[in-house]
């Protein structure tokens, strides 16, 4: 993989080197966000000069990445990976617990911490204490490590949707991700959500949250209270008592479908989607379709329409993944 323009090579090559590293220890959930970003950089047309710029231009760059894209442009490598090197089995063994990354991981060995099984134990003993999202990472880790069966996801599909239908029967509820697409299996719950002609995200977020915890489908929540996005854990029936991950986002009717093509997937199929629309002069991501000129928002009621504005054929979401099923 190359990047469209060489002044973004370097980053390039940084990340793809930190992949190896997540590959190598099966770091599901910091490789599902460093695989959104890796393909970010490789096509974009334009020179990232920062990690602000990053953030503003690309998709899917939070602190982390914005950090570590300032660090590669300032020293022409990541510590991490250095850091990695040295203790790399311990460090990419910790850092398997989301919400634990390289540079914490680091510390821990540094006090004699190198296994899952020492962080328990150090953890249980009262030695050390984490923070809410590292002790839920710690607390799911193998849940969170086992891929989710389509027929379980629909379970949780029933449970959310009865439930939003208590609250308001127009919202709208879409299960994007390789659930959307088809597969067999998926890695986390990625649950879209609207109501027709809403122009912000409203209220709706927390009653739902409110229903589904306290009818014991979400048991863990990894952020706090929001009307955007929720993300937690949820315990589905029939599941064997597993936490799985979900991540639940309310967006304005006007982001919906856009947002549910881009939460879809695949990594590619949205990539040549986001081309398509730049050569005819827009620009396409999770918040909505624009016209680059005037940044004019362009209102649409189905994912077809952004399709047939792009003078594409409509490609059914089961086709957009070049993976099997």
């Amino acid at each position: 993989m190359k990047a469209t323009n060489n002044k973004n090579q370097h980053l390039l090559d940084q990340f793809l080197k930190l992949k190896t590293s997540f590959l190598s220890n099966k770091n599901t959930f910091k490789l599902r966000a460093l695989n959104k970003v890796i393909p970010q950089i490789a096509g974009y047309p334009e020179p990232i000069i920062s990690g602000e710029y990053a953030v503003e231009n690309l998709e899917g760059i939070g602190k982390g990445f914005r950090d570590r894209i300032d660090e590669i442009l300032k020293t022409g490598s990541l510590k991490e990976l250095e850091d990695l090197s040295g203790n790399g089995s311990a460090i990419e063994e910790l850092s398997r617990v989301t919400g634990i990354g390289p540079t914490y991981a680091k510390k821990l060995v540094g006090t004699g911490i190198k296994t899952i099984d020492a962080l328990r134990k150090a953890v249980s003993k009262g030695d050390l204490k984490l923070t809410k999202h590292r002790m839920i990472g710690l607390k799911y880790l193998d849940d969170f490590e086992q891929r989710i069966p389509a027929s379980k996801v629909r379970v949780a599909e029933k449970i959310i949707k009865k439930a939003t239908s208590l609250i308001d029967p127009k919202i709208l509820v879409t299960i994007c991700g390789s659930y959307r697409r088809g597969l067999s299996t998926s890695g986390d719950i990625d649950v879209l959500m609207t109501i027709p002609g809403s122009l912000t995200e409203g209220k709706y977020l927390t009653q739902i949250v409110k229903m589904l915890t306290e009818g014991g489908f979400l048991v863990d929540d990894l952020t706090h209270d929001g009307n955007k996005k929720y993300m937690g854990v949820c315990i589905i029936p029939g599941d064997g008592g597993k936490g799985r991950r979900i991540d639940i986002r309310f967006v304005p009717y006007s982001a919906y479908y856009p947002a549910m093509l881009y939460f879809t997937g695949s990594r590619d199929f949205n990539i040549m989607m986001r081309k398509r629309a730049l050569e005819l002069g827009y620009s396409l991501n999770e918040y909505g379709l624009h016209k680059i000129d005037g940044d004019t928002a362009i209102h649409v009621d189905s994912e077809k329409e952004i399709f047939d504005l792009l003078d594409m054929k409509y490609v059914d979401p089961t086709d957009r993944d070049l993976g099997s099923k």
